[in-house]
C-alpha cells in the first residue's frame, strides 16, 4: 500500500529459530517412533492357549547328535496362533534357535543338539505363561562296562610313557562310540590333563601317562592306581606296578626241641630269585636258592641267617638271629 512493499518481520532471532526447529523435529520423531512401535512387541500366546511339544527322535545314540523339536500353538478357540513367540529350553545339550515365531499353522521348530555328555535332556517350550509338557530325550548310549589296559604294566625306576586304552561297551557288549571318558592317575602327567576323551567307532579311547623318576620316588608302595571313568558312572582301576629293588625280609618258624626250621620269604617289590645263608658252617647244606626253604641245623645254638632277594632292578639283603634247641 502507498506504493510500498512491507516485509514480514521475524519475531525470533536466527539462532533461536534454529534451536526451536531442531527441538520440534526431535519431538516429532519421538512421536513417530512411539506410534510405529505400537503392536511390534514380541507377541505371546494368550491365557488359555495350548502348546504341544514333540521331539523326534526321543533317543539320540550319538552324544553329539541332534533331534527336531516341534511346538504347535493353538488359541483358546482351537485355531492356530501364527506369529507368536515360542521359547525352547533343555537341561542337557543346546536348542537352536532358542526363540522362534510360529508359522501360519501355529508351528515352531528348533533343533536339540548334544554337546558330548550322556544323559537325559528335559526339553520344554513356552510362550508367555503357556508352557508345554516336558519331553525326555535320551542323549548318547549308557556305557555298561569299561575296561582299562596300561602298556607297559610295570614301570621301571627311570619312569617313561605308559599307553592307556579304555574300551567302552553297552549292555549287549557292543562298542559305544563317541562316549566321553576321563582318565586319572596317582602319579605322572596325563596327556589329556584329565579332560574328557571321546571313544572312536570301536569304542576305544586312548591317553598317555608320562611318569618321571621323581613321580616314582614319591610313591612309597610297589604300585599306583590308574583309573578311567565314563560320564554315567562306569569306572575301572588298574594297578601299575613299580619295578624297584626288593626289600628283603623273612620269617622263621622254630619248634622247641627240633633242629629243623621253616623259612618264609616276605620280601616286597617282587623278587625273582633268592639266596639263603643259614650261618650253619658245619652243615653241608648251609645255603639255599628256594623261595621258602627248610633247614635242619647241625646243633643247637644261635645262628645268623641271611637272605638276599633279587629282581631285574637290583637286590636287597637282610639278616636275623635264629635260635634252635635240640631234643631234651
Amino acid at each position: 500500500m502507498n506504493g510500498r512493499t512491507t516485509k514480514a518481520r521475524s519475531f525470533l532471532s536466527s539462532p533461536v529459530a534454529t534451536e526451536a526447529l531442531i527441538l520440534a523435529s526431535l519431538a516429532a520423531l519421538l512421536t513417530m517412533l512411539a506410534v510405529s512401535s505400537c503392536g511390534k512387541a514380541n507377541p505371546t500366546a494368550p491365557s488359555g492357549s495350548t502348546l504341544t511339544l514333540r521331539v523326534n527322535p526321543v533317543t539320540i545314540p550319538n552324544p553329539k547328535g541332534s533331534a527336531t523339536a516341534t511346538a504347535i500353538l493353538d488359541r483358546p478357540n482351537g485355531t492356530p496362533d501364527p506369529g507368536a513367540q515360542v521359547q525352547f529350553s533343555t537341561s542337557l545339550g543346546t536348542m537352536n534357535p532358542s526363540v522362534v515365531r510360529t508359522d501360519s499353522g501355529g508351528q515352531a521348530n528348533s533343533t536339540l543338539t548334544g554337546t558330548g555328555l550322556i544323559g537325559t535332556a528335559k526339553v520344554t517350550a513356552f510362550s508367555g505363561a503357556v508352557m508345554s509338557t516336558e519331553v525326555d530325550v535320551m542323549i548318547g548310549q549308557v556305557e555298561a562296562l569299561i575296561t582299562l589296559q596300561a602298556t607297559p604294566s610295570t614301570i621301571g625306576p627311570d619312569g617313561g610313557p605308559i599307553q592307556l586304552l579304555a574300551l567302552v561297551r553297552d549292555a549287549q557288549g557292543n562298542p559305544v562310540p563317541d562316549s566321553p571318558v576321563s582318565f586319572s592317575a596317582q602319579a605322572g602327567t596325563l596327556r589329556s590333563r584329565g579332560n574328557f576323551i571321546f571313544t572312536d567307532q570301536t569304542g576305544a579311547a586312548h591317553d598317555v601317562l608320562t611318569v618321571s623318576p621323581t613321580d616314582l620316588t614319591n610313591q612309597t608302595g610297589s604300585s599306583f592306581n590308574i583309573s578311567v571313568q565314563g560320564s554315567t558312572g562306569a569306572a575301572q582301576t588298574f594297578a601299575e606296578n613299580i619295578a624297584r629293588a626288593p626289600v628283603a625280609s623273612f620269617t622263621a618258624t622254630v619248634t622247641n626241641g627240633n633242629l629243623a626250621v621253616s623259612f618264609t620269604d616276605t620280601s616286597t617289590n617282587h623278587p625273582t630269585s633268592w639266596k639263603w645263608n643259614f650261618g650253619d658252617t658245619s652243615s653241608a647244606s648251609n645255603t639255599s636258592t628256594a623261595e621258602n626253604p627248610e633247614h635242619t641245623f647241625s646243633a643247637p645254638g644261635t645262628y645268623t641267617v641271611t637272605l638276599t632277594a633279587t629282581n631285574a632292578v637290583g637286590f636287597g639283603m637282610t639278616a636275623q638271629a635264629v635260635t634252635v634247641t635240640g631234643p631234651p
